[in-house]
């Protein structure tokens, strides 16, 4: 009688086990599915990130206009937080549909004629900081979606801990 006990419990535990091993299993075969179906997700734009680093590295921590840090043709921009901000916020804000990614933290995307002309995600800082791009946060005075132009204003600087930032200050 003791012994059906035992290994009726450790039937138990090995179908626990089981059960987990799968839910891995599953969650690493969804992944590797949407790396192949939307590669776009994974691809690292940075060029806003490499202006603010290298803005700071050589003036310090100082005020600079977006326009000053972008160098590709752009009418007007947004910047979104996520969950709080929707697709159709951002298109509210851009005039043109928009269909990427947004499963992250946030980010901003500069359209010209109609065209999304660049699009770049800022990943959470908490998520895991060996990756230089998530040394990265902008602070515009919202949680959902603002619409953003050349000469808005921003201070932007590097902390202590080298997270380099920028903070919208005035709009234009």
């Amino acid at each position: 009688m003791e012994s059906n006990n035992k290994e009726t419990q450790q039937s138990k535990r090995n179908g626990r086990l089981t059960v987990f091993v799968a839910g891995i299993a599953v969650v690493v075969i969804l992944e590797a599915v949407l790396i192949l179906v939307m590669p776009e997700r994974h691809q690292a734009n940075d060029e806003l990130f490499t202006a603010v680093r290298n803005h700071v590295e050589t003036h310090g921590q100082s005020f600079v206009t977006l326009g000053e840090l972008t160098d590709f043709e752009w009418c007007l921009a947004a910047y979104f937080r996520v969950p709080s901000a929707s697709p159709a916020d951002i298109e509210a804000i851009i005039g043109v549909p928009f269909n990427r990614p947004m499963d992250l933290v946030g980010g901003m995307v500069f359209v010209r004629d109609g065209e999304i002309v660049y699009f770049e995600i800022f990943i959470d800082t908490f998520l895991d900081t060996s990756d230089p791009r998530r040394r990265f946060i902008v602070q515009p005075p919202t949680t959902r979606a603002i619409k953003l132009e050349h000469n808005d204003l921003f201070e932007i600087g590097r902390s202590e801990s080298g997270l380099y930032w920028m903070t919208l200050r005035e709009q234009s």
